[in-house]
């Protein structure tokens, strides 16, 4: 598991584009990450398989989410649904005559 590093402590520091970066022990990085330059001190060599499976799980975003495309098989949707007299709002306007 050399591949991927957790940091042993909370921290911040500031990326290429000037913008703070926390990082903490829950996050999991790969070997050649930018916030590991410099401060291999603060990193230490993930422990095993389940260690980075289970900081995957929770910290590299929500888990809830949309799949993107169909899965083999499955029809999609290529239209937007159509709007009814309701959902539109729209009521032709009335003319000041």
């Amino acid at each position: 598991m050399a591949d991927f590093m957790r940091p042993t402590e909370a921290f911040t520091c500031v990326d290429s584009k000037g913008v703070k970066r926390r990082f903490d022990p829950t996050m999991i990085v790969d070997l050649k990450h930018w916030a590991i330059k410099g401060r291999e001190h603060l990193f230490e060599p993930a422990r095993d398989a389940d260690d980075v499976a289970r900081a995957q799980a929770t910290s590299f975003g929500p888990r809830n989410v949309e799949q993107a495309t169909a899965a083999p098989g499955e029809k999609r949707s290529v239209r937007r649904p159509r709007k009814t007299d309701e959902d539109a709002g729209d009521k032709p306007a009335e003319s000041d005559a």
